[in-house]
């Protein structure tokens, strides 16, 4: 039983040792971005394991202070005892246990350290069993500019953050108030480790409420493209999202039109299931473009349940694309 305790330990440790040599080729750009043109950073490293990622991630002269936690005591112990120094420091800790914050403060104390530029959290979310509350705890402890999230990456190799990566299961329901999606809004924008950016698109739900305002007066957004439907009712629902964006000078570079019809597998007609669209009337009064009318088809839902939207062939988003290339 010990001898297959030991081997199971060294085997975790190589795998994991694996996913930080995979997870480098993506984040070396991104510490090189954040230390760029700074000096005397201090970094939180959750999740530190043995400490030799540590230390080589966190290497740069830029980085003046470095504390190691890690859940696993024979792990931290044997991290401070090799690396251990004026720089890096290694501590066994359950950040989700009794009095983390007390603890982590007097860690603090010790460094002479009031908050951190980064927290980095290594393979560490999918084990806890809040991320919310960690996440939100560890924010009183990062900077106003600190960083602290990792985005998800797509098979094409686009970031992605959400409230719905950051739950224990898929199904569990995002019970917030309006104070406290804004409040995430700003953190996915401010906090996420993103990477050198050619366009992010900030996907809104519906209406003009907490949101949207939030995402208009809290980032540099260039542009909105309004996402309606073919019924008469539309006009009211563009008007109010066009009225808003004009409120809060956000230029709008035109209407795309969700489930517009639906094509005949036989013929080819196009079957207009909720009714003539309204949409081009209504862009027309605007003076908006209309940028793509997308249709209802199975094989984009399928695509989509199975993870591959980005493989999906869509002429009729030619305009849209140009729209947003031309900003």
């Amino acid at each position: 039983m010990q001898a297959q305790l030991v081997f199971g330990e060294k085997k975790e440790i190589k795998r994991l040792r694996v996913q930080n040599d995979l997870l480098s080729c993506y984040e070396d750009s991104v510490f090189e971005q954040i230390f760029s043109g700074k000096n005397d950073i201090a970094v939180l490293d959750i999740g530190c394991n043995d400490g030799i990622k540590t230390v080589e991630r966190f290497s740069s002269d830029s980085v003046k202070t470095v504390i190691g936690l890690e859940y696993n005591s024979a792990l931290a112990t044997k991290a401070q005892k090799t690396f251990g120094n004026e720089k890096f420091s290694f501590y066994h800790c359950d950040v989700e246990a009794d009095g983390f914050s007390e603890k982590l403060r007097g860690l603090m104390k010790e460094r002479e350290l009031q908050c951190f530029d980064v927290i980095y959290l290594s393979f560490v979310l999918m084990h806890l069993s809040d991320v919310m509350k960690l996440l939100y705890t560890l924010r009183s402890f990062l900077k106003e500019d600190g960083k602290l999230m990792i985005p998800a990456r797509s098979l094409e190799g686009v970031d992605i953050m959400s409230a719905n990566l950051l739950l224990d299961h898929d199904t569990d329901p995002v019970i917030w108030r309006g104070p406290v999606i804004a409040g995430a809004v700003k953190q996915f924008w401010t906090e996420t480790l993103w990477k050198d950016v050619d366009y992010m698109f900030v996907d809104m739900p519906p209406g003009t409420g907490d949101v949207p305002l939030t995402v208009f007066q809290s980032l540099p957004v260039d542009g909105i493209i309004i996402v309606t439907s073919p019924q008469e009712l539309v006009g009211m629902i563009v008007a109010k999202a066009v009225n808003m964006a004009k409120k809060m000078n956000v230029p709008i570079l035109g209407i795309v039109e969700n489930m517009s019809y639906l094509e005949c597998p036989d013929c080819g007609k196009h079957i207009n299931v909720f009714g003539e669209s309204h949409t081009e009337q209504v862009a027309e009064e605007y003076g908006l473009k209309l940028l793509a009318q997308i249709p209802i088809d199975p094989k984009i839902a399928q695509m989509v349940d199975g993870g591959q939207v980005e493989y999906i062939e869509m002429p009729w988003f030619e305009e849209a694309v140009k729209a947003v290339e031309n900003l």
